[in-house]
């Protein structure tokens, strides 16, 4: 096959076979794209005048009549292409074609007449692409986050052909021979490298991490001694890379984030006059170390960086994915309260350096995360780059010493805050409204598990998925308040017992007690409707005593001799529940591995 203007009839046809490389990330094609693409062939164009855009082709091998090729670019266009094909042939046969006609389509496009598919995937994917996606078996399993996509693929596109007539059908045909590709060949992987530099295959914006990719091929073109054994190199590194992508892609649909995290905890970033936060020029950084190496002619140099630099971006991503394939309890509750990005980059260097069996180490680190996370980001409402820089240096510098950075992060904690204005926050009397719904879900949901581990009978912790389910109202938490929002009558009295004010003074409940921590419980969705606007003592009689919720069960021992809910039940309760908080989030002296006074600059530029 020639370089050149072709039709798609020229290119599949004549025994040519294509594969896409492993080093290429799977199919990734979403509905957006899959609607583009649909509705170009629909109604955008016609037969003389569609460009299906530019595909490159590695002139693999050739066996007697048989030419094979690898898609260097296009991949994810030529692999909708031929889903697009296989649906329509199947709603060719619905509507009456004649079988000869669809044969032909078949032939060329998808399976010859020899028993060889015109396309194979990578293989992870390949036998899922040919069985469940090109072929009809029923789908039991999906692997991998690309064989996914490539079956949402064949779902919209058989939807939306199915829908089209006879017209239709003959209109796609017309278009699929007619439609026009600029075929360019390469001879070599380094040509392969070069050219990939400036090429999208995707139908969306190169990512950084491709750009990471084609940039460091192409600058190891200059290796003239090893060139080929580095590219070769990058290509399984890359591969690897987006395998292990694709497991964790639903935690991090940024890809860039990794890279980043990446350059973060193993590059030596903060020492150059040209920019002010290295961190946010990540791609410009490592790409002025590269041409200065170029300069200067190292190719010594050179060859060391891209070899370590590439190995740090795959370790990153390997991390992650070991990582978050089974997180312990101290990561999922860092995860859970977010702003988890400060983090992150320590993270994946605490876990890879840490050696002991049961990360205990690691967990240590995610526990003092959570604690910074939730008393600086939660309670305190410090901007979620508060100490970015701070974090983010601690990251670059930690070398395994789990001592030292356990002491510089309570050093940081204490710098920033202080115990009393933790505690002051949480006495605040209007604590309802002052934190999100599930900033309060989240205290409460420790609250309950601290009382599960250290009250009797000792039961196991509530999940955390009860934390984090957004759908079942059964299971979903809400803030119940224990005296309810819309009881006048029952604020009345109890001010008026207590403080001995007029009959009717509910305001002064609602001011200083009715949104105090001490009046709130955490309750499933469903089950605190029910509970209305009933007094507490119907409340604890009918729901809480039999609730499965130990922070409910235990609103007994707060009533009073006269079996009443008063305004010292709530200040009782307010008072256990500070205790629960200090012991949680204040007494970090308890690790036992931090007892230097060493203190770290905080860097405050970008944080007010």
């Amino acid at each position: 096959m020639d370089n050149g203007r072709k039709s798609i009839s020229e290119i599949f046809s004549g025994n040519k076979y294509f594969s896409i490389p492993t080093y290429q990330r799977g199919y990734s094609w979403g509905d957006k794209q899959l609607l583009d693409f649909f509705d170009d062939f629909n109604t955008q164009y016609s037969s003389n005048n569609y460009y299906y855009g530019t595909v490159l082709l590695f002139d693999r091998d050739r066996k007697a009549e048989k030419e094979f090729f690898e898609i260097v670019d296009g991949q994810q266009r030529v692999t909708t292409l031929i889903i697009f094909i296989s649906c329509m042939i199947k709603r060719m046969r619905e509507l009456g074609y004649k079988e000869k006609q669809c044969d032909k389509l078949y032939e060329n496009f998808v399976k010859d007449d020899e028993g060889f598919y015109i396309l194979s995937l990578q293989s992870d994917d390949n036998d899922f692409f040919i069985t469940k996606v090109l072929g009809n078996e029923n789908v039991q399993t999906i692997n991998t986050p690309s064989q996914k996509k490539l079956l949402n693929a064949k779902i919209k596109l058989s939807d939306w052909l199915s829908k089209c007539d006879n017209t239709q059908i003959d209109e796609f045909i017309h278009k699929i021979y007619g439609t026009n590709i600029l075929v360019y060949l390469i001879n070599s992987q380094v040509e392969s490298a070069m050219i990939f530099e400036t090429t999208n295959d995707r139908g969306k914006p190169l990512t950084n991490l491709e750009k990471t990719k084609s940039f460091l091929m192409y600058k190891a073109c200059v290796l003239t001694d090893n060139t080929n054994q580095i590219i070769n190199a990058l290509q399984n590194r890359f591969n690897q890379i987006y395998r292990d992508y694709e497991e964790i892609e639903e935690h991090f649909p940024d890809e860039n984030a990794i890279l980043q995290y990446s350059f973060i905890a193993y590059s030596r970033w903060g020492f150059s006059q040209k920019y002010k936060k290295e961190y946010q020029h990540y791609m410009e950084v490592m790409k002025d170390i590269i041409d200065n190496y170029i300069k200067k002619g190292d190719k010594k140099g050179l060859y060391d960086y891209i070899e370590k630099y590439s190995l740090q971006i795959q370790s990153a991503f390997e991390t992650l994915k070991v990582m978050m394939k089974n997180p312990c309890n101290e990561l999922k509750e860092v995860l859970a309260i977010g702003n988890v990005a400060n983090f992150y980059p320590l993270l994946i260097k605490s876990y890879k350096y840490d050696s002991t069996s049961d990360k205990k180490n690691f967990s240590t680190i995610c526990r003092l995360c959570e604690i910074f996370s939730f008393r600086v980001y939660v309670i305190l409402k410090y901007l979620s780059n508060k100490a970015q820089t701070t974090w983010y240096n601690l990251a670059r510098d930690f070398n395994g010493d789990f001592d030292k950075l356990c002491s510089q992060i309570i050093a940081l904690i204490k710098e920033i805050d202080n115990d009393d204005k933790f505690i002051d926050k949480l006495n605040d009397k209007n604590f309802f409204n002052e934190y999100k719904s599930f900033e309060k879900n989240y205290l409460f949901w420790k609250y309950e598990n601290w009382l599960r581990a250290n009250e009797q009978p000792v039961s196991p912790p509530m999940p955390y998925s009860d934390l984090t389910e957004k759908v079942n109202k059964k299971l979903k938490m809400s803030i119940e308040h224990i005296v309810a929002q819309r009881n006048n009558n029952e604020k009345s009295r109890i001010v008026t017992k207590n403080l001995k004010i007029q009959v009717g003074q509910a305001s002064k409940f609602d001011k200083d007690y009715l949104h105090s921590i001490g009046n709130l419980t955490i309750d499933p969705q469903s089950a605190n409707s029910s509970k209305g606007n009933n007094d507490v003592l119907i409340k604890i009689s009918k729901y809480f005593v039999r609730a499965p919720y130990k922070c409910q069960n235990e609103l007994q021992d707060y009533l009073e001799k006269d079996e009443k809910w008063t305004i010292l039940s709530i200040e009782k309760r307010r008072e256990k529940i500070i205790g629960f908080a200090k012991k949680t989030w204040c007494d970090i002296g308890r690790f036992g591995i931090a007892k230097s006074k060493e203190a770290i600059e905080v860097i405050d530029s970008e944080e007010d």
